[in-house]
């Protein structure tokens, strides 16, 4: 009988030591699968935390070309409120000087006017003066004669 226990504890021994094995290599495969999964689980983290930044990038160029769009309008703003004004002002200045054109002009016509009647006056005068020459000359050409 102590043959037979001794049989019977061998191969319960036996039977508890490949349930051991077993279970050991179900351990085994079980941190296997969990090691795959927590690198999968880490990979997919870093897909997210990349397309997390790279969103983010985005909305950061796009706050920035927004700010830059306002930027430029409240400049294109001004320089069309300067514009408006520099052009009013040369309007301003164009009438102004079409007006002292006028003016000049109507002075201009009123010198030429004016020397053209004392062209006039000189002309008679030097008709004058060398009708009194040549009757001058006919007075003493006569008396000489």
């Amino acid at each position: 009988m102590i043959d037979t226990s001794r049989i019977c504890a061998e191969r319960r021994a036996a039977e508890a030591a490949n349930d051991i094995d077993r279970l050991l290599a179900g351990n085994a495969r079980l941190a296997e699968k969990a090691k795959r999964f927590e690198q999968a689980a880490n990979e997919l983290r870093d897909s997210h935390l990349d397309a997390l930044e790279t969103i983010s990038n985005g909305i950061a160029r796009e706050d920035a070309m927004r700010a830059e769009i306002a930027r430029l309008g409240d400049k294109l703003c001004a320089e069309q409120v300067a514009s408006s004004k520099a052009i009013a002002e040369l309007n301003e200045r164009i009438k102004e000087g079409r007006s002292t054109m006028k003016s000049q002009n109507e002075a201009i016509a009123f010198w030429a006017k004016q020397t053209a009647e004392r062209a006039e006056q000189n002309e008679e005068l030097r008709k004058r003066i060398f009708g009194m020459n040549d009757a001058g000359r006919a007075a003493r050409t006569g008396a000489v004669a």
